[in-house]
């Protein structure tokens, strides 16, 4: 649903690695508990940041 309203908005889809899987569940995980949505962006905002970056 996200990556729906990303491409939406006339941005790149965000692709979570396998290798990153374990990392991103706990950040899930924080973000369900505490409904903080802070946790969540801390985490996904540089992941994608630095996806865009790779892709140039």
């Amino acid at each position: 649903m996200a990556n729906g309203i990303l491409i939406e908005n006339g941005y790149r889809a965000l692709n979570i690695k396998a290798k990153d899987g374990l990392e991103f569940n706990k950040t899930m995980i924080e973000f369900y508990n505490s409904n903080n949505y802070n946790v969540l962006l801390s985490y996904l905002l540089p992941y994608y940041e630095h996806s865009i970056n790779l892709e140039k």
